[in-house]
């Protein structure tokens, strides 16, 4: 029996071939989604909506937790999940317009990288168009130091 070179070379030049696809096609698949983030910053990191009355402050705290309120009245404001977070998002929603509820999100020290892409993801989630991220306010500290 007589051994065929042809037949061999053209099957490791197929094995090759379809590895080579197979490689390139998967690595291009397994690429990472990215969602591009700009938040314009103000120089003194206070928020430009700080005196708004349609705005909905959401402060990041430890243990997945959010304390929010409307305006600026600190002392009415509720402590909640960030499961829950959507039930104040609706609630500034019904209290205000869409277009003109202002989200203001404040992480604390506390909070989780995690906590600020689960509060973000609600932005997007509830169609929320105005929100920004800043810095507590040194009241606000010391409110939740009390509290």
């Amino acid at each position: 029996m007589k051994f065929k070179w042809k037949l061999l070379v053209i099957i490791i030049i197929a094995v090759v071939a379809i590895s080579a696809v197979f490689f390139i096609f998967t690595s291009t698949i397994s690429s990472p989604t990215v969602m591009k983030l700009d938040i314009p910053r103000d120089e003194n990191g206070v928020s430009k909506y700080q005196n708004s009355n349609s705005k909905l402050t959401l402060v990041l705290l430890k243990n997945d937790m959010v304390f929010g309120y409307f305006g600026n009245d600190i002392n009415n404001g509720t402590g909640l999940e960030i499961k829950e977070a959507r039930k104040i998002i609706a609630q500034g929603v019904q209290k205000f317009t869409r277009d003109s509820l202002i989200v203001i999100i404040k992480p604390s020290e506390e909070a989780t990288y995690k906590n600020s892409v689960d509060i973000l993801d609600e932005m997007t989630i509830n169609e929320i168009i105005r929100y920004e991220m800043v810095d507590l306010t040194k009241e606000e500290k010391e409110f939740l130091a009390k509290r």
